[in-house]
């Protein structure tokens, strides 16, 4: 069984490196994503092309935990991600948003 802390650690680095293939490979083959507004993103491959996605609208993007428990057997990290949209942004209507220049943060 993989170590939850650690695992949280390689997200963040992944994240913070703007590594799409490394984020997916955190994830099991038939994983599922869940993000508030969006329909849920079902694989490995789907969900790292969303990441792939979100780091080519948001290429400044940077997470940062505010705060990390975990035990034996699971995690949870509460943080902060910032970046500036500057790239095209598939919304949860299908639709692309064009790049605003505007940097938005998001608590989770």
């Amino acid at each position: 069984m993989s170590d939850p802390h650690a695992l949280l650690d390689q997200l963040k680095v992944a994240y913070n490196n703007h590594d799409h293939e490394a984020m997916a490979g955190l994830y099991s083959d038939s994983a599922i994503l869940v993000e508030p507004g969006r329909e849920v993103i079902q694989s490995r491959a789907a969900i790292g092309a969303h990441w792939a996605d979100m780091f080519g609208a948001f290429p400044d993007i940077r997470m940062t935990y505010t705060e990390l428990r975990t035990s034996e057997t699971a995690g949870m990290a509460e943080g902060t991600i910032e970046g500036t949209q500057t790239g095209v942004y598939p919304t949860p209507s299908g639709s692309l948003l064009p790049g605003t220049g505007r940097t938005v943060p998001f608590h989770s």
